[in-house]
């Protein structure tokens, strides 16, 4: 990765692998904040600096710093510095550096190699041992003190696991991609990371294991200690009962969970999505009187049986996809209240490869705009960035951000500034 001119981006919970060059470089007056990244190289520096004044590395508020892995025994400098007055760790500023290096201390790599003419504050890093020799920084450089243990042992990097497993599978090897999603469900500290890994896992068994294999599965992470996580297994095992046609278990699994929890509300969705692409009419009729029982003051029900409703008219229950992340944004209620400022429009709608999105702002502003399933789930962004006024176009191919082919259904088209947000339906036949 390189950052060059008077960039300063934020880069953390990410997995580099560059056999052939740094992990990180940075050209000029380029600055930026650099924590919680896994590297590996086989390139003679990982980290190139050659100006401004990059933070590589965690801070006293317990921001971790990065992991540094070596490939081989060509690496002969870690941190390589020609220019700028880089924070690699000030202990007296509280801004701890938390890098560790986890390399063979048996080569003549240097840890830092600093040609910059300036002095280089590299403390509270971990250098591998616990009693780093003074020949292994070249010029001025203060790396005392020092960690006397490896900070990456004690706080969980379970990101870097799940950065690792969505390029895995991205690029279809489900089950690599499922042993890492395991490892950051597993290490994670943030429950609601865990239950998106364990929603990812369930999507990927789904290419090598066997249903009964993927129920015990669900059903033991159905015991876990975090309730996020309960909630995600029972979903997905729901999902997995309607995808094998058992309907009765999908029913009494999905209508078990708190009532009044989101997750509730998901869950009976969903069921009732499923009812409506098996044609059971009667059942429809029923669960909705049930839902609203169960959820007597939620104004957007009606709103979202018609969206159940719909996609039965587009999709066949062999090829929808109920869901696949764990991420449901409540963005589906914004569309009641929209401003109509802002044109958004897609052709043709129905679409099938491909439809040409027409978007329209008034002020130079910071636009995104998203596409979502029907159950809230962001799938693909296709744009993220400042533009001025005036109307553009960008084309969406049916795609989503893993390249994978959507299933057909009802889709939303999401654009957001900091002031409004315009909403439209996409309907994606086959």
């Amino acid at each position: 990765m390189s950052v060059i001119l008077s960039a300063d981006p934020t880069v953390y919970d990410n997995s580099f692998n560059t056999p052939n060059r740094a992990c990180i470089y940075t050209s000029t007056s380029a600055s930026g904040h650099f924590y919680n990244n896994e590297l590996t190289s086989g390139y003679y520096e990982y980290i190139y600096l050659t100006g401004g004044t990059p933070d590589v590395g965690g801070n006293g508020s317990g921001r971790i710093g990065n992991k540094i892995l070596n490939s081989n025994n060509k690496n002969n400098k870690i941190f390589y510095i020609t220019g700028g007055t880089p924070d690699l760790g000030n202990a007296s500023s509280g801004d701890d550096g938390n890098n560790s290096l986890n390399v063979d201390q048996d080569t003549n790599a240097y840890y830092v190699y600093n040609l910059s003419g300036n002095t280089i504050k590299a403390e509270e890093n971990w250098w591998g041992t616990s009693s780093p020799s003074s020949s292994k920084y070249y010029g001025s450089v203060d790396y005392y003190p020092y960690l006397t243990s490896n900070p990456h042992l004690s706080k969980s990097l379970s990101i870097n696991h799940f950065a690792r497993a969505k390029v895995l599978k991205r690029q279809k090897k489900y089950k690599d991609a499922y042993n890492s999603f395991y490892q950051s469900l597993k290490e994670s500290f943030d429950p609601n990371e865990a239950a998106y890994a364990l929603s990812n896992m369930f999507s990927c068994a789904q290419y090598f294991l066997s249903p009964q294999a993927i129920k015990s599965v669900l059903q033991e992470y159905r015991q876990d200690f975090r309730v996020e996580v309960q909630e995600r297994a029972t979903i997905c095992l729901g999902e997995l009962y309607a995808r094998t046609n058992q309907l009765v278990e999908a029913e009494n699994i999905l209508t078990s969970l708190n009532p009044g929890s989101p997750a509730d509300r998901e869950a009976l969705l969903l069921l009732h999505t499923i009812f409506a692409l098996h044609k059971q009419t009667a059942k429809l009729i029923n669960l909705e009187d049930y839902i609203k029982n169960r959820r007597v003051n939620d104004k957007y029900l009606e709103y979202d049986f018609s969206i159940s409703r719909e996609i039965s008219n587009y999709a066949k229950k062999e090829d929808y996809i109920y869901s696949n992340d764990a991420v449901h944004p409540d963005f589906l209620h914004q569309e009641l209240n929209q401003n109509t400022d802002m044109d958004l429009i897609a052709y043709p709608n129905p679409f099938n490869p491909m439809t040409s999105i027409r978007y329209t702002i008034r002020e130079t502003v910071f636009i995104q705009i998203d596409i979502y399933n029907i159950i809230g789930q962001k799938i693909k962004t296709l744009i993220d960035t400042k533009l001025s006024p005036g109307t553009y176009t960008v084309k969406w191919n049916g795609r989503d951000e893993f390249n994978q082919k959507i299933s057909s259904g009802v889709y939303f088209l999401k654009m957001t500034t900091p002031k409004n947000i315009k909403t439209i339906k996409l309907i994606f036949t086959r």
